[in-house]
């Protein structure tokens, strides 16, 4: 009950453009952006068809337009190695029909992203959620944010292979960057400019383990 009135208890619901469900920032969440990034693809058909803008336009034009249709409120997102692959496929899709490479050309999706000059969209991902956690742990005081990274629900969890969660995936990304705790982290973010280097150097290090 919220102010007297009680209130639904539902699987999923849309909220500022996110699909919002039990699971978390999940594949729902990515099914759902994919599929309007398509469509925004889609409708801009006759600029990539047109002969008369170049190339490197082109591209500029899928980085200002689509991605961040697609890649709204990512930073909340849990990726598994599933959706990974499906973020990184539409993004070779895109650049293929701009750049008019056929299959013909036997081509890999790597060559092409490189090609285009811009990182692959799973990369971009982790570099977005740490930028925007860089913020988070900057803040001063106690904040609802930080205390959520730590918390810990009371309890024990059930039986079986825990299941993928934003704060598993931060937490494993975290101790692999060399960071022990939360606390550590948050000293490190203290200085923007190193920060933003990190996060840089910390998502070509990622990309080359996978």
């Amino acid at each position: 009950m919220v102010n007297g009135r009680e209130v639904e208890d539902v699987e999923e619901f849309p909220y500022l453009g996110a699909t919002v469900d039990k699971e978390g920032g999940g594949s729902k969440d990515i099914m759902n952006r994919l599929q309007k990034a398509r469509r925004a693809f889609q409708r801009l058909g006759k600029v990539w068809a047109a002969r008369g803008i170049g190339r490197r336009t082109k591209v500029r034009l899928f980085k200002t337009l689509i991605r961040p249709v697609l890649l709204y409120g990512c930073e909340t997102w849990k990726i598994t190695k599933a959706d990974k692959r499906k973020l990184n496929s539409f993004q070779c899709q895109c650049l293929r029909r701009i750049m008019r490479i056929t299959w013909q050309q036997r081509m890999t999706n790597k060559r092409v992203v490189e090609m285009s000059g811009i990182n692959e969209i799973s990369c971009e991902v982790q570099r977005r959620r740490w930028n925007w956690l860089g913020h988070v742990l900057r803040r001063e005081g106690e904040n609802d944010c930080f205390t959520a990274l730590g918390w810990t629900p009371e309890g024990r969890r059930m039986r079986g292979r825990p299941k993928t969660t934003w704060r598993r995936t931060v937490e494993r990304e975290r101790n692999k960057a060399g960071w022990k705790s939360w606390n550590v982290a948050k000293a490190a973010a203290r200085n923007r400019e190193c920060w933003s280097e990190n996060v840089s150097a910390l998502c070509a290090y990622w990309r080359g383990e996978s």
